[in-house]
């Protein structure tokens, strides 16, 4: 994210600031051994139904709006785990939990929950983050938003090539990387060597306390070790974000835009 133009910096941060606001109170929610059971069942209607609509008391008593379209071929291509078929542990109680929290139009066959924490992934149809300053509104289309709890934000495709995601609950990092990364090298905080994590269905999960989460660019290796690069954003900008204009105007979002003066709106 530091690499990002402070443009685009700003962008995220009020894309993520848009998500967290989606918290809802919470409610009590079924144990673990009985959501395994309604998970199952999701699962198998939703492949009777076409699209897995899940249970409003599941997740707080909320109607989640969700679409049956799958991801853009890139996305697919970008992430495997969207790739495989759901599981029930990608709809259980855990699951649940945070998908409670998520920002509609949701992708719902391709709810994925990559790790042992409460994260999931969650691809949506688009989000918009208003930007009055700015004299318009900035839309991601296709995003992918990494949720836990109440805790949340959503990138785009080009942005995990380029950086990977990641979302921080408590002590627990959850990281997200893109196709081809078998581990990550972070930096351990109390000797400063670096820690080889693997990744599982483009997931990674560590203890924040113990490992630097934040690099300043990442570090990524393939199953035989060998580096991985990153995948730069496009100079023309993130294809998957545009600014839509108060005066009707749609507008791509270059990557050379690096201060408010020359948002494409202004």
């Amino acid at each position: 994210m530091t690499l990002l133009p402070r443009l685009h910096q700003s962008i995220v941060e009020a894309v993520d600031a848009e998500t967290t606001r989606i918290a809802r109170p919470r409610r009590w929610l079924l144990p673990v051994t009985l959501g395994a059971l309604f998970a199952t069942a999701a699962v198998a209607t939703a492949a009777m139904t076409g699209v897995w609509s899940p249970d409003p008391e599941d997740i707080g008593g909320r109607a989640l709006a969700v679409d049956a379209s799958a991801p853009p071929a890139g996305q697919l291509a970008a992430l495997g785990v969207l790739r495989r078929s759901a599981t029930s542990a990608d709809r259980d109680a855990v699951a649940l939990a945070s998908l409670r929290y998520a920002p509609d139009v949701v992708r719902s066959n391709h709810v994925r929950r990559p790790g042992p924490s409460g994260a999931i992934i969650v691809p949506i149809v688009h989000h918009d983050a208003r930007m009055d300053a700015l004299g318009g509104t900035v839309r991601t289309r296709n995003a992918i938003c990494l949720v836990d709890g109440p805790a949340g934000g959503c990138t785009t495709t080009a942005r995990i090539r380029a950086y990977g995601t990641g979302l921080q609950r408590g002590h627990t990092y959850t990281g997200i990387v893109p196709d081809g990364v078998a581990t990550v090298l972070l930096r351990s905080r109390t000797d400063g060597k670096t820690v080889s994590v693997p990744v599982h269905d483009n997931a990674y999960v560590v203890d924040a306390r113990r490992l630097d989460v934040r690099p300043a660019a990442p570090r990524w290796q393939d199953h035989k070790g060998r580096p991985v690069a990153p995948t730069p954003v496009p100079r023309a900008g993130d294809p998957d974000v545009t600014a839509i204009c108060d005066d009707g105007r749609t507008l791509p979002i270059p990557a050379t835009a690096r201060s408010a003066s020359n948002f494409p709106c202004k």
